[in-house]
């Protein structure tokens, strides 16, 4: 169970019926006033604008929902690394689907599917 707020997060404070992301987490010398900037994307409430900025104090913390993510993002070191396990993930399908067609190719009996597969001459 997550028990603290980061900035970035998405959230949905149930008790005015909002939806928005931390834009800040403050705390101040004095812990008791602790409290959450909110940039509002989505409300039910007429009062309460879309792209207004809310503030939330700890003691309405457990109104406050965790939303999933919509995006990921990645710091740009990370995607040379994503982009190699991606391009060997496609590789291992790509030729685990190969055997398996030839497998199925054998199964059946079907040399003309076999030989295209493999390369060979059918005739």
């Amino acid at each position: 169970m997550r028990v603290g707020f980061f900035i970035g997060d998405p959230i949905r404070y149930t008790l005015l019926g909002y939806e928005g992301t931390i834009t800040s987490v403050v705390y101040p010398n004095d812990a008791e006033k602790n409290y959450l900037v909110v940039k509002v994307t989505k409300s039910d409430d007429p009062e309460i604008e879309v792209g207004s900025i809310q503030h939330i104090s700890p003691e309405r913390y457990e109104h406050v929902e965790f939303l999933p993510y919509d995006t990921c993002e990645l710091y740009p070191s990370d995607f040379s690394d994503m982009n190699i396990y991606t391009s060997f993930l496609d590789k291992v399908a790509e030729t685990k689907s190969r055997k398996f067609l030839i497998d199925q190719a054998l199964e059946k009996g079907d040399k003309q599917l076999f030989m295209e597969l493999t390369g060979g001459d059918a005739q």
